[in-house]
């Protein structure tokens, strides 16, 4: 999926596909924490169609938050990008 419009405040963002950016728009990404599942992508420009606009990944959330179990792997808390 080609993200080309403004993104909602997202609790926690979970990436089983492709999540590309459109490389000439600005993004602002208000999440607790994004999960990158096996397989899944996040874009955000290419090496022959860089990123253009700007982005801004803002993680927010505090030590309440629950964790997201991951098999066979440590848990993935607040305020954090994993992948597995």
């Amino acid at each position: 999926m080609v993200a080309d419009t403004e993104l909602p405040y997202m609790r926690k963002l979970f990436i089983y596909g492709t999540l590309e950016l459109e490389p000439y728009m600005d993004f602002v990404l208000n999440v607790t924490d994004i999960v990158i599942g096996q397989g899944g992508n996040l874009i955000i420009g290419w090496e022959d169609q860089p990123m253009t606009g700007n982005v801004l990944i803002s993680l927010n959330g505090n030590m309440d938050n629950p964790d997201i179990p991951v098999q066979g792997g440590p848990n993935i808390g607040s305020k954090a990008i994993g992948k597995y």
